[in-house]
């Protein structure tokens, strides 16, 4: 008598969330909370008083970096951040491969 084999379907594979984001976007996210905190304490450090306009203008890599997130990533398919830069750039994100390689092998 022998076990018998059960396929599970274990749906999608997904990194995981952390208050609704997903993992790899919310790297990006603490990387410009990283920046943006290093900038702030070297606003503190170079002057005797804190103005707001430096503490404002330190917060900008947190501000980019979650609209970067949640305009361009979250929620949206894969490769979409890349293909929305490359139609910006180039002109042809979402088109097809217009050139084909010549076929190498020798006809019959």
């Amino acid at each position: 008598m022998s076990l018998p084999l059960t396929d599970t379907c274990a749906g999608n594979d997904s990194d995981g969330k952390v208050w609704g984001i997903e993992g790899t976007n919310l790297l990006i996210i603490l990387f410009g909370l990283l920046l943006s905190l290093g900038f702030i304490v070297l606003v503190w450090m170079k002057s005797e008083r804190v103005s707001p306009v430096p503490l404002l203008l330190s917060m900008g890599p947190l501000i980019l970096a979650s609209s970067y997130v949640l305009l361009c990533r979250q929620g949206k398919p894969k490769g979409f951040d890349t293909d929305l830069m490359e139609t910006l750039v180039v002109g042809k994100g979402w088109m097809p491969d217009t050139h084909h390689r010549k076929n190498t092998y020798p006809k019959r």
